[in-house]
This record gives C-alpha cells, sequence and structure tokens, in this order.
C-alpha cells in the first residue's frame, strides 16, 4: 500500500466515525409508565447501532438547557416613563 492509499482509508474511516456520530445521537423526551421513567429509542438509532431486544445497552444521559431567546415577544418597546427616576 502506498502512503497515498494508507490515507485514502484513514480518512474513509474518520468519515464513517463523523457519520455515525451526526446519526446515532438523538434527543428524546422522558414520559411516565407507571412509577418508572421511560424513554423510547428512536428506530434511526436502533438501526443505526443495530440494537436488538433484550441487549443491554449503556446509555449516557445529559439534560438540555432551554433557551429564552423570544420568550418575552410580546412586551412593549420601554418609553420614557418606563425609565428610572432618581430618589434624591
Amino acid at each position: 500500500m502506498s502512503g497515498l492509499e494508507v490515507w485514502d482509508v484513514r480518512l474513509s474511516v474518520l468519515a464513517r466515525c463523523i457519520d455515525w456520530l451526526v446519526t446515532c445521537v438523538s434527543r428524546v423526551k422522558v414520559r411516565r409508565k407507571g412509577r418508572s421513567l421511560v424513554v423510547t429509542l428512536p428506530k434511526e438509532l436502533v438501526a443505526c447501532r443495530k440494537i436488538r431486544e433484550g441487549e443491554i445497552v449503556e446509555i449516557h444521559v445529559s439534560k438540555i438547557k432551554k433557551d429564552g431567546f423570544g420568550l418575552l415577544k410580546d412586551l412593549e418597546p420601554f418609553n420614557a416613563r418606563d425609565e428610572l427616576t432618581s430618589h434624591e
């Protein structure tokens, strides 16, 4: 194998790893089932990782922070009456 072919193989492996990271990470909603919390795996994730019923999987959990952008979109702009006055 020439040096160019080795780099081609390495880039191919790297591309597959990046593709795996992009396609195999999912955001799911937690729901209650009886007294337990349940997470359903999306079919795309199951297909990507070839997960079958009865297999033991490892799950890494991280909460997603909510963004407050646009939360106060109906708030009117400030005017002169809203300005703070000095209390001297």
